[in-house]
């Protein structure tokens, strides 16, 4: 029952109920309001007059009255006694009001509902600070997340779904370390370990499977609130600098090899150079001197003539030693008649004369305007690329073309050859030896660029393109 007017405790419980610092309600089984104080006035902006004999059902927000309505259903049916939950109000100047809303149902003797008691709690400003939250957290393009110490999400923005792909609801029932790598488990828990005394984590760095297998790599940065046992933290997606750190440290190594692999060619080159000066050169000049030191005047003409014979054999001989090797170290054609012409000679020379491949080259065969170093470089990519289809093509025939394109020199290297499965990456990342590796470095350093085209047994076509106006050397 109602206290009665001539209750002695009358003024005491009135006294309470009008200056209580939260709204206070009495409200009949059918939602009526039966009285109210001060605080839920000042909430509802409703004077005690309008109010009485209204229902709550008229001022609570139409999206949140029927989970109200659910709540005192219940109440009614005996299944609980109190019930607490957040709602809005529409207030007497139109604006909405988010309440902490906390019913109890008083039942009478015979345990009928008499009386529905309404604590009230404006948390507007809250609700606003909560919202201003959850817009930071939906925009930001980083992971946000509030999680407890007890290993689970309490709190995720949606960047969450879209790069893990599962649905918030799926990341939160879980332990957050149920997505974590196996490898990083033990790290991981040494980091929370730590915010759980206290102390922040700057950049903590950890990997995550993805819902589909993949692996994303996370830089986190945390601050824990130890008297909530939550952790507040924001991690980074840095995947993609991982992979391009890999990539370069890959590349890195690759380089340190062709670096040693380079210094042994160079090394086995000049043994080659010094091979052939030493048994075909030298031993053919010491021979013409000795030839030259055994002629006398006693001898016939005959056998003067004979022996003069051998002499410029062997000179000869000499000479197209000296002259290859001359070429391979550094061919004086290509300052005194151009790259195509030097091209041509060494085609003819070397891989003709040598390896019996054919060759035949064609286009434009004027002296193109690139600095000496430029035309040695180019020289020499083009000699790798002969080289590469000596040893590894199998091929009887080489075609190569020189034309000038939109002041670019291009130059196409064609084999008839068993050709590859080509894929840019593996000339860069693979231990595909030095030559293509070391074409493509060259003619990056010039500013150019190279675009093979090859398959299984159709052999290999090498554009390479250099700029006139190339950057120095």
């Amino acid at each position: 029952m109602l206290h009665s007017e001539s209750d002695p405790d009358e003024s005491f419980f009135r006294n309470t109920f009008d200056h209580a610092a939260v709204g206070i309600a009495h409200v009949s089984p059918e939602g009526e309001f039966l009285k109210i104080n001060r605080s839920f006035c000042e909430i509802t902006g409703y004077c005690a007059g309008e109010m009485i004999g209204n229902t709550f059902q008229s001022i609570t927000h139409p999206d949140d009255l029927q989970k109200d309505m659910d709540q005192v259903q219940q109440l009614l049916e005996g299944k609980m006694n109190t019930y607490s939950l957040e709602k809005r109000y529409l207030h007497k100047q139109g604006h909405t009001v988010w309440v902490s809303l906390t019913v109890t149902i008083i039942r009478n003797e015979s345990e009928e509902p008499e009386y529905f008691i309404s604590i009230v709690k404006d948390i507007t400003k809250q609700k606003k600070a909560e919202n201003e939250r959850d817009r930071f957290f939906d925009l930001s393009g980083d992971l946000i997340t509030i999680s407890g110490f007890d290993g689970y999400f309490k709190h995720l923005n949606p960047a969450w779904e879209e790069l893990m792909g599962y649905k918030i609801s799926e990341l939160k029932e879980r332990p957050f370390s149920s997505f974590i790598h196996p490898d990083d488990l033990a790290k991981t828990s040494a980091e929370v370990k730590k915010l759980s005394q206290g102390i922040k984590s700057i950049q903590f760095e950890n990997r995550y499977i993805t819902k589909e297998g993949a692996v994303r790599h996370f830089s986190w940065k945390a601050t824990p609130q130890v008297e909530n046992e939550l952790i507040y933290a924001i991690a980074r997606d840095i995947t993609d600098r991982k992979d391009a750190e890999d990539q370069i440290l890959t590349y890195q190594r690759r380089l340190k090899e062709l670096g040693t692999e380079m210094t042994l060619t160079e090394e086995k080159q000049r043994k080659v150079m010094a091979t052939e000066l030493h048994d075909h050169v030298g031993q053919l000049l010491a021979a013409s001197r000795l030839q030259i030191a055994s002629l006398n005047d006693g001898m016939e003409k005959q056998e003067i003539l004979s022996k003069m014979q051998d002499i410029s054999s062997g000179l000869l001989q000499a000479i197209h030693a000296t002259r290859s090797a001359i070429f391979n170290l550094s061919p004086p054609q290509l300052n005194e008649i151009g790259i195509y012409a030097a091209t041509a000679d060494w085609m003819e020379e070397q891989i003709e004369s040598k390896y019996g491949i054919l060759t035949r080259i064609t286009g434009d065969e004027r002296v193109f305007p690139l600095d000496e170093n430029i035309r040695l470089l180019v020289f020499r990519c083009i000699r790798e690329l002969f080289m590469n289809v000596v040893k590894h093509a199998k091929a009887s025939r080489i075609k190569v073309k020189f034309r000038e394109k939109q002041e670019q020199l291009e130059i196409t290297v064609k084999d008839n050859g068993k050709g590859f499965n080509y894929h840019p990456d593996l000339v860069r990342l693979r231990n595909t030896g030095f030559g293509l590796f070391s074409i493509l470095e060259r003619m990056q350093d010039l500013g150019g660029s190279i675009e093979i085209d090859s398959q299984p047994g159709k052999g290999t076509t090498v554009i390479l393109i250099i700029p006139f106006k190339t950057k120095e050397i």
